[in-house]
């Protein structure tokens, strides 16, 4: 509901004189507009069946949290040019410079990543550190509210030509800088430990909550990758423009958009498991787009330099058949190596029958064979969990297994030689 009024609040600004969105921060509205929305719809509907998930108020902290300060900046940008009356500019925006990073790089940036995705933390150790490094930024957020004046930058790009009605003039000149490198420092500090959370959070889990952090590891990863390559990276090396197209505020946009709908889904577990042919299908199609680049830079490249010409209509042509021709092949190479990397030799079981017989060769011990059996197509199929049990006469008479249970287990019987072996707890399907 705040996050709505927030939204009816810039429209009465706009009526009222403010011209917000056409020259100022248009594109930060949209973006903190529709995030808003989605952030506050995610948060109420994960407290309306989690109501202890804290990920579930972080959200709807941050639904509130956007659409608000935004129109805030826009309110106070408005004021200081002139276009309305601002009444209480001064201490909105005080507000805005000391506290606003506050309700949105804390919760966004280090919280919800260490709380993803069932609101609490790694352990003690890691909930300790969090409010340590939080209570240090709130000292300096309240230092950084007695300076004199805002005009000075707030380590997060806010600063604002007004004095501070809470400022104080006796401040020493060291204050400003000790206070906004601390702030700096200790944001940006816990932000390397919520990722850190993440992986570590990726590599200890199993069954559902494993995929669930593969789905954020998954969008976060794609999200920094094309923002770099695409944007960041030639942006400042070859073509700075491109930081002020549209297609940058687009991929901002998708990105402030993507990170509620992606934390939702997961956490309803909606086609929770599909993460695994979505990772499948980006590498496969990721590596074949890259391929096709290299190729086609490197044939005009050669053939360019080696007949002295460059646009040649031909040895465009040269490249796209040379294209055309490795397309297939390339795309089978590079499927085949992307479904082992993920998920062993599942469909090589001749290979799995090799390894099998090689593990068998250099078991010694004949009680160790079933264990060494089970060891193989675990390994080979990259399977969390596999088990085998012999029955005799309804009488168990061995007993292997590898790895722990997570998530549903197949159970696949076997007959050889009328003796049953059978996985009594089954296989569990690889999660990654």
């Amino acid at each position: 509901m705040i996050a709505l009024i927030s939204q009816f609040t810039f429209g009465w600004l706009t009526v009222a004189g403010c011209s917000g969105f056409s020259d100022y921060g248009s594109v930060g509205l949209i973006i903190s507009a529709g995030s808003g929305l989605a952030f506050a719809l995610v948060g109420g509907l994960i407290l309306s069946y989690q109501p202890h998930n804290r990920v579930g108020w972080l959200c709807l902290w941050l639904g509130i949290g956007l659409p608000t300060l935004t129109t805030i900046d826009i309110y106070i940008n408005c004021g200081l040019a002139g276009q309305i009356t601002a009444p209480g500019l001064a201490y909105l925006t005080w507000l805005m410079y000391s506290f606003s990073f506050i309700q949105i790089l804390i919760p966004m940036f280090i919280l919800l990543p260490m709380l993803y995705p069932d609101g609490h933390f790694l352990s003690p150790r890691w909930r300790a550190l969090a409010i340590a490094g939080l209570a240090v930024i709130g000292v300096a957020s309240v230092s950084l509210s007695l300076l004199p004046d805002f005009s000075q930058d707030n380590s997060f790009g806010g600063k604002y030509p007004v004095i501070n009605p809470f400022g104080l003039a006796y401040l020493p000149t060291w204050w400003y800088s000790v206070v906004s490198t601390t702030l700096s420092v200790t944001v940006f500090f816990l932000s390397f430990i919520g990722i850190a959370s993440m992986i570590v959070r990726l590599k200890r889990s199993k069954g559902d909550e494993r995929q669930q952090m593969k789905w954020l590891a998954y969008f976060l990863s794609t999200a920094v990758v094309v923002q770099l390559v695409f944007f960041e990276l030639p942006g400042l090396y070859l073509y700075p423009w491109i930081l002020d197209t549209i297609w940058y505020d687009l991929i901002i946009m998708v990105v402030f958009l993507g990170f509620p709908l992606i934390i939702g889904l997961a956490i309803f577990k909606y086609r929770l498991y599909a993460i695994d042919v979505v990772i499948n299908r980006t590498l496969v199609y990721g590596g074949l787009t890259l391929t096709v680049v290299l190729i086609y830079i490197a044939t005009v490249g050669l053939l360019s330099q080696l007949f002295h010409t460059s646009g040649n209509l031909i040895i465009s042509l040269i490249a796209t058949g040379l294209i055309a021709v490795a397309f297939h092949p390339v795309r089978e190479r590079l499927q085949r190596g992307v479904d082992r990397l993920m998920f062993g030799q599942r469909d090589d079981p001749y290979a799995v029958l090799s390894h099998l017989g090689q593990q068998l060769q250099t078991t010694a011990a004949p009680a160790e064979t079933l264990t060494s059996i089970v060891e193989t197509i675990a390994r080979t199929l990259k399977l969390p969990y596999a088990a085998i049990e012999l029955i005799e006469q309804d009488k168990q008479i061995g007993r292997a297994s590898v790895g722990e249970p997570v998530g549903e287990l197949v159970e696949l019987p076997l007959r050889y030689q009328k003796r049953n072996r059978r996985p009594p707890d089954g296989v569990a399907p690889r999660t990654g």
